[in-house]
């Protein structure tokens, strides 16, 4: 399979919501002999199918079979792409799976997704300074992050949840994004103020 082609076929897949053909798909590519080996493309492709639903089991279990070679800061940007499509009240039951029954409190699901979407993030977060080089955050990254912190704000005080944890992650992220020389967009800003104030 050339290697475009088969990152051409992918991306179609996934743009037209058919994400279990193109995971079919990349599965056979990848153990065909012979065959040129997949790129970040290919790669980036089934994370990004993966993470508009919010889907942070399969997006991390496809995430932990990439070969570390191949990532770059846009895998990454996927990742928490992903994380924050989580937070939406859509994905709660994607995220959670069965464990929230139909009864429980929607207030108190959508905090715990919120929870685990930033426990998520911080994993590929660190992972990304971790690596460096290709993989090192940008302001995409940051811009993204902002927004989860956002979203994960609005959702936790929605639910009477405690403020401090998120209050910390945000001057965290603050602090990182100086440290990377980022000038915070007016729109972290904005973000942040409509997350805290819910």
């Amino acid at each position: 399979v050339p290697r475009a082609a088969g990152s051409m076929y992918l991306s179609a897949c996934v743009r037209d919501d058919n994400l279990d053909q193109a995971v079919r798909y990349f599965d056979a590519w990848r153990g065909a002999s012979g065959a040129e080996r997949p790129d970040v493309v290919s790669y980036n492709a089934i994370l990004y199918g993966h993470s508009a639903t919010g889907d942070l089991r399969r997006m991390r279990v496809f995430f932990d079979a990439v070969p570390k070679d191949v990532l770059r800061v846009d895998t990454f940007n996927t990742l928490l792409t992903g994380c924050l499509a989580a937070t939406r009240p859509n994905a709660i039951s994607t995220v959670l799976g069965d464990t929230g029954a139909k009864g429980d409190d929607p207030a108190q699901l959508g905090a715990d997704v919120a929870s685990i979407a930033l426990d998520e993030a911080a994993r590929y977060y660190a992972l990304m300074s971790e690596r460096g080089g290709d993989c090192t955050p940008d302001a995409i990254t940051h811009h993204i992050l902002a927004q989860l912190h956002a979203a994960a704000a609005e959702t936790m005080f929605a639910a009477g949840r405690d403020a401090q944890r998120i209050i910390r992650a945000t001057s965290r992220l603050l602090d990182e994004m100086q440290k990377f020389g980022i000038e915070p967009a007016p729109a972290f800003f904005e973000a942040s103020f409509r997350g805290f104030a819910g």
